[in-house]
């Protein structure tokens, strides 16, 4: 299991994506990129622009016939198709499996003894010190924790990731950039 996945930067965290909840449960961190730079993710869009090439263009009048045809690609792209950036290899010549194996359950998100922990509503919302602020949708009966920051401010995550700084002048939570 890898130990972080690229993220584009538009849509923050803080939206409704329960798959980052749940690679935030495995320990993998969202490694985020620029948007408009897909220089930073060469890999990717290089992929996506060979089988958009390939595979899609005319695309299958029937989605069995297109799934036949992502097959074959898939399997050309991985195991036929020798790659430039890997000195001629394919794909599947430098494949290493994860020494990380995925565990059957997912581990309980844990905080140390000096963080407050809220449980997350059926509505995103938090209860603060007599106060309701919306964390997130993703994040639906999972705990949060708090650590102090100043007397109004508190920071707010997520198994260990950032989610914001909850402002009790303000009242409410407060996204990074």
């Amino acid at each position: 299991m890898r130990k972080c996945i690229n993220q584009q930067r538009g849509a923050h965290f803080g939206t409704n994506r329960r798959h980052t909840v749940w690679w935030l449960k495995l320990g993998v961190w969202p490694e985020r990129i620029e948007p408009g730079h897909p220089e930073q993710n060469g890999r990717h869009e290089r992929l996506h622009r060979t089988l958009k090439a390939e595979a899609t263009q005319p695309a299958s009048k029937h989605r069995r016939g297109q799934q036949q045809r992502f097959g074959r690609f898939r399997k050309v792209y991985n195991e036929q198709r020798p790659h430039e950036a890997l000195a001629g290899r394919t794909p599947g010549q430098v494949y290493q499996a994860s020494l990380r194996p995925y565990p059957a359950r997912l581990p309980a998100v844990a905080y140390d003894d000096d963080v407050a922990v809220r449980q997350v509503r059926n509505n995103g919302l938090i209860k603060w010190r007599g106060e309701l602020y919306f964390v997130s949708q993703a994040l639906i009966g999972e705990p949060v924790g708090l650590t102090l920051v100043d007397d109004e401010r508190w920071q707010l995550q997520f198994a260990g990731m950032p989610l914001g700084l909850l402002d009790t002048r303000l009242g409410r939570v407060i996204r990074p950039a």
